[in-house]
């Protein structure tokens, strides 16, 4: 080949290459072009279907949100009626009562709160045979969803917007509150068909769209045309949804009657509580006179915190008069709370038994207190409050309830309601609709209340 070949081979070939290098730039770069404008459409098609999912879990969650709270109060309602059945098990906050004593500043007051707290203990053990909480919670189950099943009947108002043609409606016929997979499809095709007349395939469309619409400028003006093109429509099927609803009724299924047992456990044995309570109460007899004596921090005096008024700031200015700026920042007495009552009595390894207690109880009584003169009555008052203790503890733990089945039941018939709310169709709701039937919801609540 001689140099002239040479030099249009060269040539030739140098073209060749800078118009590969050409073709391949204009490749990528609308390469990269079509898979933005598919990344465009992709995201708006899926923030109008998200859109419409959303407000119908939005009108779905305040309607049975309404039924839910109704549920919650007619419980609390149900089972107000029991508060004070002697069927139930009683217990004693003696814990919330010691920290009331610790408060008082009359020795009067504190004895008289305390005998009674003792008066209640001997009242529960000569109760005990009473308890019956299986009849009791029973009736309280009956009536609970007597009270639920007062909200069957509940219509739903006419929509917002009447239409009057209800067959083309997607929607309408789906009325358990799921996404009408159908629907989304119709959105889908409704979207892609106002880009291009192309396959129904969403892929495919969206693929063949990134060709059609390769230029940002085109993109724009088509983009917001098809959406505004699926959101009508997905009005028109909203209003013919909500349409297609009114009317209907809330009806709630009568659940069987509450059958299971409540398991009653004794803890303890009620005799010997009985004569811990003699043991009790006769060496309350012997406390009651010491604080007579000695005042109420004869009471307390293994409590440190009783009486501690430790917290004054002082401070004087003087100016032509001297003025006391002194101020107490401390804490007020009894305003401390205690997690338990304190005692110095030391017990068996693994705690005092029943049986140990009274031993101990019995023990203790028989020590004298040889009154005013005695200055070591700090023994008297230790034995009063750990039998005391142990009283409440053991009168406490007479009786234990596994109420783990009624709530389940109680929880399966307000889960009942609000899934006769979702075959009502609350997911289709318009905003009048759901307005109205919440405040029924919230009306019959208030007549329920003020029977």
């Amino acid at each position: 080949m001689d140099d002239s070949n040479l030099q249009v081979f060269l040539a030739a070939a140098s073209s060749a290459v800078a118009k590969g290098l050409s073709d391949y730039d204009v490749a990528r770069e609308k390469k990269a072009t079509d898979k933005a404008t598919s990344a465009e459409i992709s995201v708006a098609l899926h923030r109008l279907k998200d859109g419409y999912a959303n407000r119908r879990e939005v009108s779905l969650g305040m309607a049975t949100g309404a039924i839910g709270s109704y549920c919650s109060k007619a419980r609390k309602l149900s089972l107000e009626a029991i508060a004070h059945d002697p069927r139930m098990p009683r217990l004693i906050n003696y814990g919330e009562r010691y920290n009331a004593f610790l408060g008082m500043t009359k020795r009067a007051d504190v004895l008289r709160r305390i005998e009674q707290t003792i008066d209640l203990a001997d009242m529960i053990l000569a109760q005990r045979d009473q308890v019956d909480p299986d009849s009791a919670l029973k009736e309280v189950a009956q009536d609970y969803v007597e009270r639920v099943l007062r909200l069957n009947g509940i219509e739903v108002v006419d929509a917002e917007v009447q239409v009057e043609d209800k067959t083309s409606s997607n929607i309408a016929r789906d009325t358990a509150g799921k996404t009408d997979n159908s629907f989304d499809k119709t959105i889908e095709q409704a979207f892609l068909s106002a880009l291009s007349d192309l396959g129904e395939d969403e892929n495919g469309l969206i693929a063949q769209m990134g060709e059609t619409l390769s230029h940002a400028s085109s993109l724009a003006r088509s983009l917001p045309e098809a959406v505004d093109t699926a959101m009508d429509i997905i009005k028109k099927e909203e209003e013919l949804a909500a349409t297609a609803i009114a009317g209907n009724t809330l009806l709630i299924p009568k659940p069987a009657p509450f059958e299971e047992p409540i398991v009653v456990e004794s803890d303890a044995d009620a005799e010997l509580l009985v004569r811990l309570s003699t043991l009790v109460r006769k060496s309350y007899k012997t406390f009651a006179q010491i604080v007579r004596d000695n005042g109420l921090f004869s009471a307390f005096s293994h409590e440190p915190s009783y009486g501690a008024c430790s917290g004054w700031k002082f401070g004087f200015w003087l100016d032509d008069f001297l003025y006391d700026m002194s101020e107490y920042v401390g804490d007020i007495p009894g305003r401390k709370q205690v997690a338990d009552i304190p005692d110095t009595v030391e017990e068996d390894e693994d705690g005092d038994t029943l049986e140990r207690t009274i031993e101990r109880m019995e023990e203790f009584n028989k020590r004298r207190y040889f009154g005013m003169l005695d200055d070591d009555f700090d023994e008297h008052v230790d034995a009063f409050w750990y039998g005391f203790k142990k009283l409440m503890l053991g009168v406490n733990g007479l009786f234990r309830l596994n109420p783990s089945e009624f709530n389940a039941y109680c929880n399966d018939v307000a889960e009942a309601a609000k899934q006769a709310t979702v075959e009502l169709g609350a997911a289709s709701m318009d905003q009048r609709q759901l307005d109205a039937f919440c405040n029924e919801v919230k009306e019959r609540g208030r007549e329920d209340a003020s029977e």
